[in-house]
């Protein structure tokens, strides 16, 4: 069975982007627009993996992530976070660990994304 990724993004063209690619790897993805979503879709749903924009209005991607902790429910599902914030050179490279969370910078290769979804999955 395919594993279950939910890409949030308030910018609909990153997340039609961010799951074209997740769709060609093999994955089972699911879209939401904001944080507040992303809460809504994990009390119905499972998800093995979340990738997260961390700037979007209302609830940011930051507080969707504290708020997935804090819940037992949901405290195990791994976050990536997608972020414009951060260049490349700010985190270091292509990606970056925040909190346990990796960070991946804006704007990202396809590849390298797939490549830390994998890691994340330990598949």
């Amino acid at each position: 069975m395919a594993k279950r990724i939910l890409v949030v993004d308030d910018e609909a063209d990153i997340t039609e982007m961010v799951a074209l690619r997740l769709m060609a790897g093999g994955y089972d993805v699911v879209a939401a627009g904001s944080g507040e979503e992303c809460l809504d879709k994990v009390k119905v749903e499972k998800f093995d993996l979340i990738i997260m924009d961390v700037s979007m209005p209302g609830m940011d991607g930051i507080v969707a992530a504290c708020r997935l902790q804090r819940d037992a429910a949901t405290r195990d599902i791994p976050v990536v976070f997608l972020t414009a914030l951060a260049g490349k050179e700010d985190l270091g490279g292509d990606h970056a660990a925040l909190g346990g969370h990796i960070i991946i910078a804006k704007p990202f290769n396809g590849n390298d994304l797939l490549a830390v979804v994998k890691q994340q999955l330990k598949v």
